[in-house]
């Protein structure tokens, strides 16, 4: 995938997911950025989904390795933020390969 189309892909992926684990709750991008991962290109689109038990976080990274493929890492967190919990998240990321 070109680097070019990750925003839009990761954007559609974070969604479906999104109405995968939270159906018929309203989604919205909360963060939308270009990244690195283990020296390969990414994107990464975090979602904010509103509930009745608080609020959920769907954070999609999508990866194009080695020009020849597409990967994603997926974090969802329920509840209440916890600023540790999104931490462990970006330290997962950041600690992948793209072998």
């Amino acid at each position: 995938m070109a680097r070019a189309d990750l925003p839009r892909a990761t954007e559609t992926a974070a969604r479906s997911n999104a109405e995968f684990f939270f159906p018929d709750r309203p989604a919205s991008v909360e963060e939308s950025r270009d990244t690195v991962v283990d020296g390969q290109p990414a994107h990464t689109t975090v979602l904010r989904v509103a509930g009745e038990e608080g609020t959920a976080r769907v954070e999609m990274t999508l990866i194009t390795v080695h020009g020849e493929r597409t990967s994603f890492l997926l974090g969802v967190t329920t509840g209440t933020e916890d600023p540790q919990v999104t931490a462990d998240i970006e330290a997962v990321v950041g600690s992948t390969t793209a072998s």
